[in-house]
């Protein structure tokens, strides 16, 4: 089967005088969308579109900025409204630590997700408090992103993030437990799972903590096929032990990434 998986399309930043989208999925069997695709429902209505558009089966995981100018209720509205599209016979589904099973071609094709967030310790469990302490003074998302519907001065904090992630990666272990026989396993995330995906330039970097962490166990017990992510833009490919790990970021429009494939064909 081949997945096209892309992210970091941020719509939101598109002007009439940008260059258009590459996106074509055709020839694809399933199409993946790891987050950051556009603002509030925006991104997720896009995904409709596509699904429709391409009658493919599409998976859909919320990024940080989905959530701006919005709140972690998005969650389940978007998780609704995918339902009900669904039912109206368009293949969408929307993924934040949910399962979905998918028939493709003569499998059926089981994908874990969610955003995942970060355990702030990609430098070292003694760093932790202080990448925390950087993202929650650095990182627009604790001021853009609410965590209750209308109290709006009730903001996102690094605690909060931390606390998701905790809980995401004990789901996800949790799952992985479950030997899975009837076709291949993905997972779909936001952020990073390894050291591995963070860039040159950003090792070591005081913010990198942030973008990526070090689920190299995880990946290691679960032997899922492909581990798809976002959040990072810059494009990476790489395997570890039997698990491909791609993420294929556009980039904001103006400083999109060079190496963005819109049509970038995975086969597993």
């Amino acid at each position: 089967m081949k997945v096209l998986a892309v992210s970091d399309l941020h719509l939101e930043t598109r002007t009439s005088e940008s260059k258009p989208l590459e996106f074509d999925a055709q020839g694809a069997d399933l199409l993946i969308l790891a987050g950051d695709i556009d603002e509030g429902e925006r991104g997720f209505l896009w995904a409709v579109r596509m699904a429709e558009r391409y009658n493919l089966p599409t998976v859909y995981i919320n990024g940080n900025h989905e959530y701006w100018g919005s709140g972690l209720h998005l969650k389940d509205l978007l998780a609704n409204k995918a339902e009900s599209y669904r039912e109206r016979g368009i293949p969408i589904w929307f993924l934040e630590r949910d399962i979905a099973y998918i028939p493709v071609n003569e499998h059926m094709v089981r994908v874990l997700g969610a955003t995942l967030w970060s355990d702030f310790a990609l430098n070292g469990e003694d760093g932790q408090d202080e990448a925390m302490k950087i993202a929650g003074q650095h990182m627009p998302d604790y001021r853009h992103i609410r965590t209750h519907p209308w109290k709006v001065w009730q903001k996102l904090t690094p605690k909060d993030t931390l606390e998701m992630c905790e809980e995401t990666i004990h789901w996800m272990w949790e799952e992985a437990i479950h030997p899975y026989e009837h076709g291949p396993t993905i997972f779909v995330t936001h952020n990073a799972p390894s050291f591995q995906s963070v860039h040159d330039e950003h090792n070591g970097h005081v913010l990198s903590p942030v973008f990526s962490s070090n689920f190299e166990e995880l990946i290691d017990f679960a032997h899922v096929s492909l581990w798809v992510h976002g959040h990072v833009h810059h494009s990476v490919d790489y395997v570890i032990h039997d698990t491909r790990v791609v993420c294929n970021p556009h980039g904001y429009f103006g400083n999109e990434n060079t190496d963005y494939d819109g049509h970038k064909l995975i086969e597993i």
